[in-house]
């Protein structure tokens, strides 16, 4: 991950779930737009994430401005357009305290679902630290939901 840009420059995968198999590696050039993968050249739009560097680079953003941008992202040797919806001032509380978030739901611009008919939405705190606090996850057979239990190097 480039540290001034938040945008990744390399993504690993690796999935072994029983006898599948599947090793992975895509080299991003953001800036020449483009990505390779282990057996292609893709054409990639200036900043694209992966769906890990979202989690960082939110962190860092005034929500508000990014809401109606287009957001692309690289999964796999796959090309996802992102929009955003932000909803404001929502409480919550988890193991860690109580806080005031934004919570940020992306869905595929075309209104396609996700694989295995995901949806995601992540409470960020509303404070200098942008915490992630809450992530819900809900796919095909099931949910999960992650929430923040502790706080150790706070920042500010």
């Amino acid at each position: 991950m480039d540290q001034n840009s938040l945008l990744p420059l390399k993504i690993k995968s690796s999935i072994e779930e029983g006898n599948y198999k599947h090793n992975r590696d895509i080299e991003l050039y953001q800036n020449y737009g483009y990505a390779i993968t282990e057996k292609d050249t893709i054409t990639i739009e200036y900043p694209t994430h992966s769906p890990y560097s979202l989690f960082y680079f939110f962190r860092k953003q005034d929500l508000n401005k990014i809401q109606k941008k287009t957001i692309h992202t690289i999964q796999g040797a796959k090309k996802i357009d992102l929009k955003l919806k932000i909803e404001e001032n929502i409480l919550a509380t988890v193991p860690a305290g109580n806080f005031i978030c934004s919570k940020v739901t992306p869905s595929i611009i075309n209104d396609k679902p996700f694989k295995n008919q995901a949806t995601i939405s992540i409470l960020f705190s509303n404070d200098l630290n942008r915490y992630p606090v809450k992530i819900w996850f809900n796919l095909k057979y099931g949910s999960l939901v992650l929430e923040l239990d502790q706080i150790i190097n706070e920042t500010i």
